[in-house]
């Protein structure tokens, strides 16, 4: 249940999870404020970010898109109008959903590195999360986790990794999905979803899926695995670099 509390500069959350099997947790505040404290160091705040320590010095000029082998022309139009006019997807509430139907494909990689660029230009507090890690934050009773789930609220911009990789028949975790959807679409404040598959095939419920379209521009990202290829030219890289 999450219920408004508060007005103006002190409004905020009072969140409560009911989780079958661990039963309902206390209520606790969730802060709408999302000014990062640390608005003058980039680097720090993608260091508190959760997200996979090789993608947190990575940027654009860290994406290969000649790997693919095609024309990409569509994707980075898409990609550069995202960093550049940043300011505009925001005021829409509006992020991206970052698809393909092969696993490797750079997915992941991809939108790591826009969080980057974005934090990079502007103050914002971001963060990365997985739909497997975010079910067992929903689960915990701990008090660090409850801070954690509050910050995928609270941050302007969140990364959600592997959308629709869950048991879409279990309620509760749809349901938790999408309160933090559903929030976040409410807020304007945009997410980067990646999955492997288009919004029609997302195995959760309806809402979830018609949500994430609302709040999304689709970018398709061509159906070949450059993780091995990537993995092989930074391991070369680093030999060189070690062996003079």
């Amino acid at each position: 249940m999450v219920r408004p509390y508060g007005q103006g500069r002190d409004r905020c959350l009072l969140v409560t999870y009911d989780v079958p099997g661990y039963g309902e947790t206390q209520p606790f505040m969730m802060p709408c404020g999302s000014e990062s404290p640390y608005a003058d160091d980039p680097s720090r705040r993608i260091s508190r970010s959760m997200m996979p320590e090789g993608y947190m010095q990575k940027t654009g000029k860290d994406f290969d898109w000649s790997l693919y082998g095609e024309d990409t022309e569509p994707q980075k139009k898409i990609v550069n109008a995202f960093v550049t006019r940043y300011a505009e997807f925001e005021r829409s509430g509006r992020g991206l959903y970052i698809f393909s139907k092969v696993k490797g494909s750079g997915k992941t990689f991809l939108a790591c590195i826009l969080a980057n660029e974005i934090a990079a230009r502007r103050p914002f507090s971001l963060k990365f999360i997985t739909l497997p890690d975010l079910i067992e934050l929903v689960k915990s009773r701990d008090e660090l986790d409850r801070q954690t789930l509050d910050g995928l609220y609270a941050c302007r911009l969140l990364i959600m990794d592997d959308i629709g990789a869950h048991d879409g028949g279990q309620a509760w975790i749809n349901e938790a999905i999408f309160r933090l959807i559903d929030y976040r679409y409410r807020e304007r404040r945009p997410v980067i979803f990646t999955s492997n598959c288009d919004t029609s095939h997302l195995d959760c419920n309806e809402r979830i899926a018609d949500r994430i379209e609302a709040m999304t521009v689709p970018l398709r990202m061509p159906e070949v695995r450059v993780r091995k290829q990537i993995a092989a030219r930074e391991s070369g890289e680093f030999l060189r670099s070690v062996m003079g």
